[in-house]
């Protein structure tokens, strides 16, 4: 197995990776007051002015309200970004598996609605997308930064951008910024980019055939691929943990840093 980079770490996603898990440790309800700045600063270590970044930070993503004077209380407990901040590998790959559910939903609903009302001309247009996705891909073009870095949704939400409902268009948007997002922090795909070109293309076909239930059935393939990949690697990485890994000694370095590089370091 190849040896990964370390990624260095940010003590304010440090922190908030600490105050996030403390509030789905503990339960806290919305309405719940957090520890105030001094407790969490003495608690783990680190300076005041690091928490009070790392809380306005949540505070801007819509978890915390923080009222003057009076400390930090829990706005929805919707908003946890656990993964987000995460530097455990197994976080990120819980949360891909509730993107895929997701994705599921949406996907497999939309392709229904779609396929009675398909033209020659949108079939056309998907088969283009997919052999620029995988000539992009094939010649090294479909790196960070590129409209066909891998992996994506564009396909996906090609289709769903035929179906006449703005709100589910912009679900699956947001979905595909946070299934990219997690992706990258992990820097692995699911898919050769040939293999992926292949599910995409027979979904294609059973879309042009009119017959709603094949398409479905193909779009459900492929996102059970996607499932299956996200499952394998969560019980990859819970087989280290069972092998010993996170439980050596604290003067043990040679361990520690053996499971570091197996986990793949903390996430930037």
């Amino acid at each position: 197995m190849a040896l990964q980079q370390i990624k260095k770490v940010i003590v304010r996603d440090a922190i908030i990776e600490n105050i996030t898990r403390y509030i789905r440790d503990n339960n806290l309800k919305v309405g719940d007051r957090i520890p105030s700045e001094r407790t969490l600063a003495a608690a783990m270590k680190v300076s005041r002015s690091s928490v009070r970044e790392a809380l306005k930070t949540l505070e801007s993503n819509g978890l915390l309200e923080i009222r003057h004077g009076g400390g930090a209380f829990l706005l929805s407990t919707a908003a946890v970004p656990v993964a987000e901040y995460s530097s455990d590998q197994r976080d990120h790959f819980v949360f891909l598996r509730q993107l895929i559910q997701a994705r599921r939903m949406i996907e497999e609903r939309v392709v229904a609605e779609v396929v009675p009302h398909l033209t020659e001309s949108q079939i056309l247009s998907l088969r283009r997308m997919e052999d620029e996705q995988l000539e992009a891909a094939e010649n090294g073009l479909a790196g960070e930064g590129s409209r066909f870095e891998l992996p994506n949704m564009n396909f996906e939400l090609a289709i769903t951008s035929l179906l006449d409902n703005p709100v589910i268009r912009e679900m699956h948007k947001r979905v595909e910024v946070l299934w990219k997002k997690t992706f990258r922090g992990l820097s692995t795909t699911p898919f050769p980019a040939r293999e992926r070109y292949n599910h995409h293309m027979e979904i294609i076909r059973t879309m042009e055939s009119g017959n709603v239930k094949a398409a479905v059935k193909a779009m459900a393939f492929h996102n059970s691929i996607l499932a299956d990949y996200i499952d394998e690697e969560i019980r990859k990485l819970d087989s280290r943990r069972d092998e010993g890994c996170g439980q050596a000694p604290e003067d043990s370095g040679a361990e520690q840093t053996k499971c570091a590089i197996l986990n793949g370091g903390a996430r930037k």
